[in-house]
């Protein structure tokens, strides 16, 4: 009877632990149609969106070349034309993502002088350097040696490689160097292959984010950024496409020394698919070369943002008064008819401009973030009478700023307006906890705005006229923020 017992039991037991693999691998099934599911809608969403910005950019470039004599026109069609190109540049960084994970992205692979052609892909970001003041180097010793060695690439995916890299170095740099190497070398001594070398003295990667800096969607929140714009899918597209070549990606980075990304290609086409390997140079040249520009523009024009952030964008105004320790000359103010003083506080070089053009009934001034807006209001004879500022910037972000605005008694009564993507109760909660006068969620009224800065203006003339008068019955008066 008891062996009759334990082998009930153990029946049991197997029949517990086939049922819990079955589960499992349902379970598995599951996630696996969902994940598919995703990348599908994500599929779908991507080529709906491209359409509309087909039917956009097409007539758009139309009416620029048909405006050449409307300076003002132009400069408004051309922010447009360079934020459509951000969004189709997203896009298609989609598109390859959910390509690759359903096994529809068709490589075309073809024997390429890649030292010619990276060296032509490098260049192009030599005029960013020397406006940046950057020293840029571009090290190819022995391109001859490449002759000897056949390589096979996709070159529109290996362009994609090249310019992530390339600008995300120029991103995370802002003095010092910047160089791209290719040479040949030894994978773990066993095999040789082609290496592109990419380095930079920027401001390096926490040792902590390494393990994560290829996952899709992954982002290292730096201040020391000339951007803080990004959605995490550079480096993990890079990844990918590098895998497609049958190759692989290092890095090597110290906080405040540097980075360095090595991509090793492998020699030869043995590892690639019969299928996706063309011997048609002629006819792939022609096509290439169609496409080109366009890869590179995305690329290029959203990264020459930041050669404007490079130089001084401040607007110094005519009148030389000092300001007393708590700016509420608050008589003088309203009764002198002048424009009022507006700081702009963006590290998007499109939006301070736009900016600048919808507030031209105030004085505008302009920072590209948080310590930049510091600078400026030390150069200036006269504080701003509002400052409008965006809150997720590199090095300094709005609520960094406004904790130190709020903390002196020069700066402490100038209304701020914060701008920000995130719509939620609990972000508008924050920001007014943190001393803000307003708080305005993108895309916005133009109208309203304008609106909101006038009525922020007026009351805060209002404040200090009142401050101003109980100082002069008092003597003194305290002011505390959180």
């Amino acid at each position: 009877m008891e062996f009759f017992n334990l082998v009930t039991n153990q029946i049991y037991v197997l029949l517990q632990h086939g049922k819990s693999v079955e589960d499992e691998k349902n379970q598995i099934k599951t996630l696996a149609d969902l994940n598919y599911e995703k990348i599908t809608f994500f599929q779908g969403i991507s080529h709906e969106l491209k359409t509309p910005l087909t039917l956009m950019l097409s007539p758009l470039n139309d009416v620029i070349n048909t405006c050449i004599q409307e300076p003002l026109l132009m400069s408004h069609l051309q922010i447009i034309r360079r934020n459509a190109h951000r969004l189709l540049k997203l896009i298609n960084s989609l598109l390859q993502f959910s390509n690759i994970e359903t096994n529809q992205l068709k490589a075309h692979y073809r024997e390429t002088n890649i030292a010619k052609f990276t060296h032509e892909l490098a260049s192009d970001f030599k005029s960013m350097a020397k406006t940046l003041g950057v020293n840029y180097y571009i090290d190819i010793p022995n391109p001859d040696e490449f002759d000897l060695d056949k390589i096979y690439l996709d070159r529109d995916l290996y362009e994609t490689i090249v310019f992530n890299l390339c600008s995300n170095a120029f991103k995370h740099t802002w003095n010092g160097q910047i160089t791209v190497r290719l040479y040949l070398d030894y994978m773990n001594e066993k095999k040789k292959m082609a290496v592109l070398e990419v380095s930079d003295t920027g401001i390096g990667i926490p040792e902590s984010a390494l393990p994560n800096i290829f996952q899709r969607f992954y982002r290292v929140e730096s201040q020391g950024s000339r951007s803080h714009e990004g959605t995490g899918i550079g480096l993990a597209l890079v990844k990918e496409l590098i895998t497609l070549h049958g190759g692989d990606i290092t890095v090597t980075s110290v906080v405040n020394q540097g980075t360095t990304f090595k991509c090793w290609f492998p020699l030869g086409c043995e590892h690639l698919l019969i299928d996706q390997i063309f011997s048609n140079k002629m006819e792939y040249q022609i096509n290439h070369d169609r496409e080109l520009y366009t890869i590179r523009q995305l690329y290029l024009e959203e990264s020459s943002q930041w050669i404007k952030d490079n130089k001084s964008e401040t607007q110094y105004s005519n009148n030389n008064k000092e300001l007393d320790n708590m700016n509420i000359d608050a008589d003088e103010t309203t009764k002198n008819n002048r424009k009022y003083k507006v700081l702009i506080v963006d590290d998007n070089n499109d939006m301070r401009d736009y900016f600048a053009e919808l507030l031209n009934e105030f004085d505008v001034y302009r920072a590209y973030d948080g310590q930049n807006a510091i600078q400026t209001l030390k150069t200036l004879k006269k504080l701003p009478d509002l400052i409008l500022s965006d809150i997720m910037m590199p090095n300094m972000d709005g609520y960094e700023l406004l904790n130190v605005l709020r903390s002196d008694v020069k700066t402490q009564l100038i209304p701020i307006i914060l701008l920000s993507a995130k719509a939620s109760e609990t972000s508008k909660i924050q920001g007014f906890d943190k001393g803000a006068d307003d708080y305005f969620v993108k895309p916005f009224s133009t109208r309203e705005l304008i609106f909101r800065i006038r009525a922020n203006i007026e009351c805060s003339i209002l404040r200090r006229k009142i401050l101003f008068h109980r100082y002069n019955k008092h003597g003194s008066f305290r002011i505390r923020f959180r």
